[in-house]
């Protein structure tokens, strides 16, 4: 959800040359790309547990949550100010 609220501060934003909505349009662009490569790695991890019979090491398990959470974490902080994300 915090997504859509950096969304809709870009589509409502009036700085010059569409620099706010160009600046958070972009990081949420990253942010998706990041996202989709993690959930890409749990999903091969998670089929070949299921479907291979390998096992998951814990500090495969640790990383990919470390990593998740990291994500999550700047796009809350970028939720709760924009204009600072922006920039």
């Amino acid at each position: 959800m915090h997504s859509e609220e950096i969304s809709t501060a870009a589509l409502v934003s009036n700085a010059p040359s569409d620099a706010v909505y160009t600046s958070l349009e972009n990081k949420l662009e990253g942010w998706r790309d990041r996202r989709n490569a993690l959930a890409s790695k749990m999903r091969d991890i998670l089929e070949a547990a299921a479907f291979s019979d390998q096992g998951i090491s814990d500090d495969q398990a640790e990383d990919l949550i470390e990593k998740a959470n990291a994500l999550l974490g700047q796009v809350r902080a970028c939720a709760a100010d924009t204009a600072a994300c922006a920039k």
